[in-house]
């Protein structure tokens, strides 16, 4: 039996990859940010651009590609299982639109705790602000961050950075 629980229950998601670390928790979902905490080559699937079309991320994460990330973790007591799309990249404010990457100048931007996610903010001129996701709804606040940079899981309208990516996928513990 799986229990399932939603919304940060048990923290963030590196709190969950501590968990089953110490043998606490079987199974979550992390993003590839998370992963590359642990492996930066998990950043491979997080660069803007790399995947020209939904059939290259499906070609490359079902590939051999996809086999070898899911192992990269191992030695730290964890490999992957499997993977899911998590939709396209984009960029959500109250008031100010985006269409072009210098909209973002001086924008505090909420971003997942990955390096490459905190580079990108920032090379496009924004202020990263490093938020869990289960911290969005209370920290989109004008004192904490302006804008959101998160995954959209519909296919149009296209208001992407990237096209797609996995950005999640399931970790359970080594046996």
């Amino acid at each position: 039996m799986i229990d399932v629980m939603p919304g940060g229950t048990l923290g963030s998601e590196a709190d969950c990859v501590s968990q089953i670390q110490a043998g606490q928790l079987e199974m979550t979902k992390v993003s590839a940010g998370t992963l590359a905490n642990f492996n930066s080559a998990w950043n491979c699937v997080s660069v803007p651009y790399v995947f020209t079309s939904k059939d290259h991320l499906y070609d490359v994460m079902n590939g051999e590609i996809g086999q070898d990330l899911y192992k990269l973790t191992e030695n730290d007591g964890f490999i992957g299982l499997a993977w899911l799309e998590s939709g396209t990249r984009c960029f959500y404010t109250a008031k100010t639109p985006i269409r072009t990457p210098s909209d973002l100048k001086g924008l505090k931007i909420r971003t997942m705790d990955s390096q490459m996610a905190i580079d990108m903010m920032n090379a496009f001129g924004g202020s990263a602000t490093v938020m869990g996701y289960g911290d969005i709804y209370t920290g989109m606040t004008p004192a904490c961050s302006r804008a959101l940079s998160t995954a959209l899981r519909t296919t149009s309208p296209p208001c992407a950075t990237t096209p797609t990516s996995p950005s999640t996928t399931a970790t359970t513990s080594t046996p």
